[in-house]
Parts: structure tokens; sequence; C-alpha cells
């Protein structure tokens, strides 16, 4: 039977990656990427301040974005060749027509390319800083965003993939002819940004005629997913800045392996062939890696909460900070890394501030918690203190209720001297074969069935079981007016002191 034939992108121009060398970019990508709202992330840090501890850690969310968009534009041409002409129609009821093949592939890279234009200052870091801005000052327009990601309580929210939906609709699609490229602008005013952001959100009807449920599912799969081209990017550009070898994964191996499987029940899912399945393995591995050793360094994630503390600070003293963080600031090109760092060195860049240790390497955070060894032991010393043992979930919930009371007030107090308490909770939830969760589907040629991975790959049930154990607290102090080598010496008395108010929490 006949299969779909892809034609190649219609170059426009090409930009110099580091990761993939020249890509290819269209006159509709070319014309964003000249966009306020795009240039902003190049002063957007990939991994947020893991600078501080892997000094080239300075990757940005924009070459992120431009290597998204080209493994996307591989992974899509790759689906769309797995299956049968006839087939393919289910999906894509227009997909013989030339102009539509284009149109699908144009929208998956361009989904690509914005799926992290709404991204605040130092990425992840201060996401619950922005969903505190729609609580307090836009409270209607969160009850849209959580019905239009599916999730009922803000703190599931994925908001910077909700503002990059906003950005897209109300900034980008909205760009008139003057602030845009001559050469652009016909091709641009030909997109339907509508079929780009269906494929963002989790919206089980949104506003769009690209193609059928059937194929909306498969195209997301793409942009957000276990095998997703967001991740296979970010796994190699953070490997490749940083240094460190855990994210060199074989990404052309798993997208060749690629393919819609029609199921007896006439479902379509995307699954990768057997043969593919060390290079899935590989990568799965390697995301473990990158987020024990890198992401939850625990002076990074450390950082994170210093800065989140400081931002919370800030605006403390000026509530009109808060609302900076917002889509229509960032969609102007507005309040990047830099900008913020201004903001918090003009209040804070003084010794006696607890939040000094972001601009002298001097007053870095002190960690408790190192090893999961570490962690272990800070349990037992829980223990001890009641003199019983108790559960992993007596535990945790111990642990959230700590969470709780550092998040309202920080600063503690031992024997005359102030510490700021830096707690970081980070849940784990192992991948399983749960119904709505996304699965990695295996297909076996010899029987033509798809396999769920952890079915087959012992590997991977390995891997899994050691992230769900790997320790998700991490505890830092900061002591104002103390270096680091100085606040050293009060370890042992905070760890116990903490202990204390810990152990006795219900």
């Amino acid at each position: 039977m006949a299969r779909l034939v892809v034609p190649p992108i219609d170059r426009f121009k090409v930009v110099y990656d580091p990761i993939y060398g020249y890509v290819p970019v269209t006159k509709v990508e070319y014309a964003i990427l000249q966009t306020p709202a795009m240039n902003r992330l190049h002063d957007i840090k990939q991994l947020s301040l893991a600078y501080y501890v892997f000094p080239g850690a300075v990757g940005t969310r924009f070459s992120h974005s431009l290597g998204a968009m080209h493994i996307a534009s591989r992974m899509v041409t790759q689906l769309l060749q797995s299956l049968e002409l006839n087939s393919l129609e289910n999906l894509f009821p227009k997909i013989q027509q030339p102009e539509c093949v284009v149109e699908v592939v144009q929208n998956v890279r361009l989904a690509a390319l914005m799926h992290d234009i709404g991204h605040g200052p130092f990425s992840h870091a201060l996401e619950e800083i922005m969903i505190m801005n729609l609580k307090k000052n836009y409270q209607d327009e969160l009850k849209e965003a959580l019905a239009r990601f599916g999730v009922k309580e803000p703190s599931h929210l994925p908001v910077h993939e909700y503002y990059s939906c906003r950005i897209t609709e109300d900034v980008i699609a909205k760009l008139s002819e003057s602030d845009l490229p001559t050469e652009c602008r016909e091709a641009f005013q030909a997109v339907n940004f509508k079929n780009v952001t269906a494929l963002l959100t989790k919206d089980p009807k949104p506003s769009q005629d690209l193609c059928t449920q059937s194929g909306l599912k498969v195209l997301r799969k793409v942009i957000s997913s276990e095998l997703d081209a967001d991740r296979m990017d970010y796994l190699q550009r953070d490997s490749y800045y940083t240094g460190v070898p855990y994210g060199r994964i074989d990404a052309e191996r798993v997208i060749t392996n690629m393919l819609i499987h029609i199921t007896p029940n006439k479902d379509y899912e995307v699954a990768v062939h057997e043969r593919g399945l060390a290079a899935v393995e590989d990568m799965l591995d390697a995301r473990f890696k990158m987020y024990k050793w890198l992401v939850s360094h625990h002076m990074v994630v450390a950082l994170d909460q210093l800065l989140k503390q400081a931002v919370a600070s800030l605006i403390e003293l000026n509530k009109d900070e808060l609302k900076k963080f917002y889509w229509t600031v960032f969609g102007s090109g507005e309040f990047a890394d830099t900008d913020l760092m201004w903001l918090l060195s003009s209040s804070f860049k003084q010794k006696g501030s607890p939040f000094f240790g972001l601009f002298d390497r001097n007053f870095l955070p002190v960690s408790l918690l190192k090893r999961p060894d570490d962690h272990k032991k800070f349990q037992d010393k829980v223990e001890n203190k009641l003199s019983k043992e108790i559960t992993e979930e007596t535990f945790k919930v111990k642990l959230q209720k700590f969470s709780d009371q550092v998040e309202k007030n920080p600063t503690c107090n031992l024997n005359g001297v102030d510490f700021r308490v830096l707690f970081t909770l980070m849940p784990r939830s192992s991948y399983s074969l749960v119904e709505g969760q996304d699965t990695v589907w295996i297909y076996s040629e010899r029987s033509g069935r798809l396999s769920d991975l952890t079915r087959i790959s012992d590997y991977f049930k390995a891997i899994n079981k050691a992230w769900s154990e790997f320790p998700s607290y991490f505890i830092s102090y900061v002591i104002p007016k103390k270096t680091k080598d100085e606040a050293k010496s009060y370890r042992d008395t905070i760890t116990n002191r903490l202990v204390e108010q810990i152990a006795p929490l219900t």
C-alpha cells in the first residue's frame, strides 16, 4: 500500500546549532524568531541557577526551542510516513493534499518552537510565583486555565504551558503587517494558530480543524510525552552545556523506530519498534540520571529555593512586582533573568541579607542533606526523637507539614542566631501503566502487538525502581552575615533543631 511522501522543509534561512548543525527555518518561523516574545528567551536560562554549580550551564530557552522544533520535525515526518495512506486519512482527512501535509508539519514545528515561550525568569524555578499571580489577580482566568489543561488544583497547572498558549494566540497570532518581515507576511498570515495551540493543551475538544481527535492525540505525543521532542532535545543540550555525560542519547535511533500502530479497537497509538528498545531504555535512564545528579543536585535545589524566597520577600516589599509574572508582560518581551536579578540586587545585595548568596558565592547555602544516605540518617534521627520506628508514609506527612510551616515562615532562631531554612519537597512518582497516563509502547513485529515498557524491560524496571526511591526532599540553610564556611559550624545543632520541629508533626 502507498505511503505518504513528506516534502522537505521550505527552507528560508538556516541557524547553526551546536547539537544538530544547520537547522532550517521557514518564513513563518523566521518571522516569529524576530519577535520580542521569542527573543526574550535568549535571557531565560534553561537550567535556572545551575551555573553556580556547573559553570557551563548557561544554555537558553531560545536555543532549546529551536532544537525542540528540529527534533519535532523529524518525529512528525517519521510518524506520518509510518502508516499507510488509507489509514492516515482517518487521522488527517485531507492528508493527500500537499498543502495539508505541509500544514501538519509546520504546525508541529511551531508548537515545539513556542512550547516554552511562556517561561518566567529562571525557567521552572518561579512557576509557583506565576500561579500566585493568577490566584491573586486573575481568578476568572485561572479557572479557564485549569479547565483548559484538565486539572482541578492550581498547583497542578503547567502554568508556563498555559502562558505559552496565551502568548501564541494573543500576541504572536495577532502580529500586524508592520511587525513582520515583508518577505514573511503572506506565509505567516496563512497559519491558523488555533491549530498550533491545540497541540499545547490538554483540552479534549480544542478549536482546530487540522485533524480528527485521534490525529490530535498523535501530534500531541510529539510535543508532550515520555518520548517527546522537548525531552530529546534538553537531555542532549543540557549534557552539552554542563559537560556531564548522562544525557548523550541516541535520539536518532529512537525517532527512526517510531511508528503509529492501529489496535484492534481502532485506537491509534504512538509506539517504538522493538529494534529501538535499547535506545528508549538509555533515554529514560539518561533522564533519571540528569535529574539525579544535575537538576536535583543539592546546591542547585537550594539555590532555586533561595531565589524563590528572595522573590517572595521582594513581593512583600512591593506587591506590584507580582504583576510582572504575567503572560502579557512576557509576551511584550519584558522581564527575563537579568531584569529579575537587577530587581533583587537593588533590595538584597548587601552582606546582611539572607539572599546575599545569589550575588556572592562565599554566602551560598549550607546543605544538610547531600547524598541518599544522609536522608536515611535524618529519618533515623526523627525516629530516635520519637523513640519508635515510623512508616515512610508517616514520615512524608511530617515533611509536608514541615514544608507548610517553612513556606509561612522560613526564619528560625537558635541560641540567638537567626537562620533561614531552605526546604524543598519534590515528590516523585514512578512510571506505571495507568489508564489515561502517558504510556511508552513497544511494538513487536513478530507478534504484531504493543507491550508496555514495564512489561518487557527488566532494565527499565530497575531504573523505575531507583527513580521512585531517590530522595525527594532537600534541606539547606543560610545564616545572614556568615559565609558558607562559617555557617557550616552550625550544621549539627541546626540539624537537631529541625529534627525537634519535624518529629511531633502530624
